[in-house]
């Protein structure tokens, strides 16, 4: 009887050690990030770009009178203050959509395509813009406007 107990002690141990490690392995780690979906690899980023190359540049360019901009830039903590501010300013935001605008201000930038970035909440299960929310604008163009990925 002993002998039977010590030997379904040991299997007991045995399989919580087993799943206790099998967690720990395969787990990223107490802080670790977790990967958003939607993430996507820099082959798939270049492909992307390629067939943004092939199916709108020619007309973009044209509109725009010259080499359209095919980027913007944020800076990370502009990025992290904007989600800030759009979540204290706006309980409900649940995420963000992204508009191409072109910029019509009198500088070298008329005419250049640019992103704008718009708090969205939940409305029914549809994710919509949250119209008098403050939308961040002015990233830096791609250097040169043009600029392939990757820049």
């Amino acid at each position: 009887m002993t002998l039977g107990i010590l030997v379904l002690g040991i299997i007991i141990g045995g399989g919580i050690t087993y799943l206790f490690l099998k967690n720990s392995l395969n787990s990223q780690g107490p802080g670790a990030p977790i990967v958003p979906s939607g993430v996507i690899t820099p082959a798939q980023a270049r492909d992307l770009d390629e067939n943004w190359t092939t199916f709108r540049k020619v007309a973009n360019d044209t509109a725009a009178g010259k080499t359209d901009n095919r980027s913007s830039w944020y800076s990370l903590s502009d990025m992290e203050n904007f989600i800030a501010l759009s979540k204290s300013e706006n309980t409900n935001t649940n995420g963000f959509r992204l508009y191409l605008g072109v910029q019509t201000t009198e500088t070298d930038e008329t005419g250049y395509t640019t992103i704008f970035v718009v708090p969205t909440e939940d409305d029914r299960g549809a994710n919509k813009d949250i119209p008098t929310a403050k939308v961040l604008d002015r990233g830096e163009d791609g250097m040169p406007p043009g600029q392939d990925y990757p820049n």
